[in-house]
């Protein structure tokens, strides 16, 4: 499979591994550096530089290439956010470690599928026109609604999830949701690729910065302003949280059906003499 669509000779090795390599190694950088914006190291602010070696891998390949790069990528970010995975679905669902593996893989395949998608269609685009930072974001956001509502559903490691929950831009979240912080950032990375990268620059780069730059300002606004908001102070409400702790043995087994609901509305009830 071709990646590249430029070839340069280096010395005594092939042009077209060259480029396979250069374009793969760029692909793992930004996976790498996306997975470290989540917890546990939660490096919030590499999340608005992360992306942009991939969208300059993506703007030189083929749509197989940009297909073939996408799922990479998207395979390394779950591989480095989910190693808690295997585990968890051993132990809640009684796996064996392999099972879990297996499970945990298929997971992160299926959810590669759609950025395999955006990689190919950013590729096949890029060999028709010159991609701008709005494009991007609008993809970007089009791959994680997908991701959100699609067949294949699964929202872990959402790009807005990467700024924290207390955050200026997280207050973004009123109006756009996390796919709308997603693609502020995916905006933003690609506003960076179009100053470092040939291939993104359009024909008026600085008016693409300094509009991107006055959308970011404006989310800063709009999220100081929210942050600094005062709902006002009321009386304590009282709530309850049932959680009846069910064994690992008996959660799938119909046979403790009648014994499981029994038990919750026990607890409901106990709860509710409180008056929650």
């Amino acid at each position: 499979m071709r990646l590249s669509r430029r070839s340069s000779v280096g010395s005594g090795v092939s042009p077209r591994r060259t480029s396979a390599l250069v374009l793969l190694s760029a692909t793992v950088a930004s996976a790498v550096s996306y997975a470290f914006a989540f917890p546990p190291l939660g490096l919030s602010l590499l999340a608005w530089v992360a992306l942009v070696p991939l969208f300059a891998s993506l703007v030189r390949c083929g749509p197989l290439g940009g297909f073939a790069l996408g799922w990479t990528w998207s395979l390394i970010v779950g591989l480095g956010t989910s190693s808690w995975l295997p585990r968890m679905v051993s132990e809640y669902f009684g796996m064996g470690m392999v099972d879990g593996w297996a499970t945990a893989i298929v997971a992160i395949l299926m959810t590669g599928v759609f950025y395999a998608f955006f990689g190919g269609w950013l590729a096949w685009v890029s060999r028709r026109r010159k991609p701008t930072p709005l494009l991007a974001a609008l993809a970007w956001g089009a791959c994680e609604y997908g991701r959100t509502l699609g067949p294949l559903a699964n929202p872990w490691v959402m790009s807005g999830y990467t700024q924290g929950p207390a955050s200026v831009v997280a207050q973004l979240g009123d109006l756009g949701g996390s796919i709308g912080i997603g693609m502020l950032l995916a905006g933003v990375n690609a506003s960076v690729a179009s100053l470092v990268d040939p291939s993104w620059r359009s024909r008026q780069p600085f008016r693409t910065i300094v509009t991107m730059g006055v959308v970011v300002a404006a989310v800063l606004a709009y999220g100081a302003w929210r942050l600094q908001e005062h709902f006002g102070e009321e009386a304590p409400v009282r709530v309850a949280l049932v959680q009846s702790a069910i064994p690992r043995e008996q959660r799938f087994n119909v046979n403790y059906r009648a014994e499981k609901l029994s038990n919750h509305v026990d607890l409901t009830a106990r709860a509710a003499r409180e008056r929650p």
